[in-house]
């Protein structure tokens, strides 16, 4: 993914409105989470959603990421200990995604729509806990 800026470029970009789903789940196991983020996702057609605190390890995170596998990408942060975990997937034909940076707290992408500018989109769980 190239990043070429000149004067007036972006009114030359083609973009389209995306709807992005930032969400604190509090844990990704509990009862009825799943069910309301279908639920979400499928009646408001988000493009990308971000959960915090998911509190799920690495097998349990893959296991959960691959219940949207056919429409969806994603990458994750498991937790640490109680406390953290991340998760951001997005619609496959919608975008191209691609992860520069992760640890225990955040994820950076560098995300891309059509022929438009790439934008950088972060999901964050800043623990007070972190040592």
């Amino acid at each position: 993914m190239r990043i070429l800026w000149q004067p007036g470029a972006w009114k030359q970009a083609q973009y389209s409105p995306m709807k992005i789903l930032f969400w604190n789940i509090r844990g990704a196991q509990k009862k009825g989470v799943l069910a309301t983020l279908w639920y979400m996702v499928g009646n408001h057609k988000f493009d990308m959603v971000i959960l915090q605190e998911t509190h799920l390890l690495q097998e349990e995170a893959i296991a959960f990421l691959s219940k949207f596998k056919r429409q969806w990408e994603g990458v994750f942060v498991s937790n640490e200990g109680r406390y953290g975990g991340l998760i951001i997937f997005w619609r496959k034909n919608n975008f191209e995604v691609r992860c520069i940076y992760k640890n225990d707290q955040c994820i950076n992408c560098l995300a891309k729509q059509g022929n438009g500018f790439p934008f950088l989109i972060s999901g964050i769980y800043a623990s007070t806990n972190y040592k």
